[in-house]
């Protein structure tokens, strides 16, 4: 496979995914004015997050279309990161410690390995890591649960998504 079939590849990728995005994020405004009662906290902050995601994955899908993947992919990767840790912390705000939200830093992981080089990979995935480890340690309600599991879990996970990234690295040059 050579290196403009491969853009090619993840361009179309790109093309399907950030339209995908778009309509989970009107799923979820949707789900949250009829499940949030007006003026509260959560309302408020899980607006403000699915707006801002909404933008930056309409500036990412333009950046598509303007063949400017560089850029794309790195804002679809950023989109993961803050709907994942925007997420963490609002609901750290309210009080919550549900473990669930923790499992999405995962497709940042997946989503770097596949659109962006493998050093960002490995930081992405090495930070997410620490302050994994950092909010499970120090949060008490968390420590109720295989939260050992759940670390090693995401450590092979990541180790996976690297290791794909490194082999497709490797293989483009090759050609």
């Amino acid at each position: 496979m050579e290196l403009q079939e491969t853009q090619d590849i993840r361009y179309q990728s790109l093309r399907w995914l950030q339209p995908f995005i778009f309509v989970l994020l009107i799923l979820a405004y949707i789900l949250l004015l009829r499940l949030n009662p007006t003026g509260t906290f959560e309302r408020q902050a899980y607006s403000l997050l699915i707006g801002i995601l909404a933008g930056i994955d309409g500036v990412a899908y333009i950046a598509t279309l303007k063949n400017m993947y560089r850029l794309s992919s790195i804002l679809t990767v950023a989109l993961s990161l803050i709907g994942t840790w925007g997420s963490i912390y609002i609901d750290s705000r309210l009080g919550l410690t549900e473990f669930f939200p923790l499992i999405y830093v995962t497709i940042t992981v997946l989503l770097s390995s596949v659109l962006l080089p493998l050093l960002i990979t490995i930081i992405i995935a090495s930070v997410q890591l620490v302050v994994l480890i950092t909010i499970l340690s120090n949060t008490p309600a968390l420590m109720a649960y295989n939260w050992a599991s759940f670390i090693s879990f995401v450590l092979i996970l990541s180790v996976l998504s690297i290791v794909a990234n490194y082999i497709s690295s490797y293989q483009l040059k090759r050609f």
